[in-house]
């Protein structure tokens, strides 16, 4: 019975010990994911349109403009 109830013991002690590094590394997991969804929120934020085209200037590669019919302006 002794054995047995030893066994028992180490059982329960490498579940409890599994579960408590388990728990400790989603904690350590969830809290570096926070602080970069964080960090990536304050960055800011680029803009289409007048920003794009500032660079698009500053490159001085030649521009292509495309005309669209009327028809084909609603797809678009």
């Amino acid at each position: 019975m002794s054995t047995s109830g030893e066994a028992a013991d180490q059982v329960v002690k490498i579940v409890l010990d599994g579960t408590d590094i388990l728990v400790r590394a989603t904690g350590d997991g969830a809290r570096d994911f926070i602080r970069m969804l964080l960090s990536e929120l304050r960055k800011p934020q680029k803009t289409k349109g007048r920003a794009s085209l500032a660079s698009m200037l500053k490159q001085k590669k030649p521009i292509k403009v495309f005309e669209i019919d009327d028809k084909s302006l609603r797809t678009f």
